[in-house]
């Protein structure tokens, strides 16, 4: 995009939120408007981020992403977390230097630690932006589970730790898995 110029402007919305927009110009003719929101509660928070193409400099518009962060403490010690990106063109982060990753990973699910284990059960969602994958190919995991239990060991002292991991992996359009595995230390 040749040079850019980024000025952010930062607003205060009450005690526990705040905006910030971020008009973002380039020197190839690209103008384009970012955005961040973050809340914060008594049990969690919550992150809004994203960036949407006014003008590319290539005469498109519209392309852009958006964010979610999102952490909340449940009842029983569970927590909720969710961590999600999606963008509409598989070239838009790379092209304005947001990221250069070539998958987007997002997560979502509920987990429980204790000082005897802990216990996770989400969803991860894939976005591939390769030009040579197919996005029907790409698997959504559902679900993925981690469980680990420890005991204290009477007879001969220390620790005993199950540790349990099962993950499903299912597709539009190719093979889909279903994997279980445990093991004991």
């Amino acid at each position: 995009y040749g040079f850019g110029l980024k000025t952010p402007f930062f607003a205060t919305l009450g005690e526990h939120a705040d905006v910030t927009l971020t008009p973002f110009v380039t020197s190839g003719g690209a103008i384009l408007l970012e955005g961040e929101y973050r809340r914060r509660y008594a049990h969690g928070s919550i992150d809004f981020n994203s960036a949407f193409a006014i003008s590319e400099g290539d005469g498109t518009s519209g392309d852009g992403y958006f964010g979610i962060d999102a952490k909340f403490a449940l009842r029983n010690d569970l927590n909720f977390f969710a961590d999600i990106t999606f963008t509409n063109d598989d070239g838009f982060l790379r092209r304005f230097a947001f990221n250069d990753a070539d998958r987007l990973v997002s997560k979502m699910g509920v987990n429980r630690y204790r000082d005897t284990g802990f216990l996770e059960i989400g969803a991860v969602f894939f976005q591939s932006l390769r030009d040579d994958e197919v996005d029907a190919e790409v698997p959504f995991v559902l679900p993925e589970i981690s469980y680990r239990r420890t005991w204290e060991d009477p007879v001969l002292g220390g620790r005993i730790g199950l540790n349990i991991e099962s993950v499903g992996l299912f597709r539009i359009s190719g093979r889909d898995v279903f994997k279980i595995g445990s093991s004991l230390d």
